[in-house]
């Protein structure tokens, strides 16, 4: 399943913890404070687990799973690139 997740964090400190967690289970930086990647079920639950583990107060994060169908629906502007057979696109 592909997993868009977007947050705003107060403190530096509490992004520098989610970002390792993504980091973790290989999410791609898209923007400063959007990644994304493909994850299984099993790993799509622990990763919330390990998230709301952290217990972070100020600041919000959001979780998008997008199914197969959705994600190809997605449209993109600008330069589109390769990264690591995945595709991104530079505006």
């Amino acid at each position: 399943m592909n997993i868009l997740i977007i947050f705003e964090m107060r403190f530096k400190q509490d992004t520098n913890i989610l970002t390792g967690i993504l980091d973790y289970y290989g999410f791609k930086k898209i923007t400063e404070t959007s990644y994304s990647t493909d994850l299984s079920n099993i790993e799509f639950k622990e990763l919330k687990r390990k998230i709301k583990e952290k217990n972070i107060k100020k600041g919000f994060i959001m979780i998008i799973p997008l199914c197969k169908g959705c994600y190809n629906k997605i449209e993109t502007i600008g330069k589109e690139i390769l990264s690591e057979n995945k595709w991104y696109v530079v505006l």
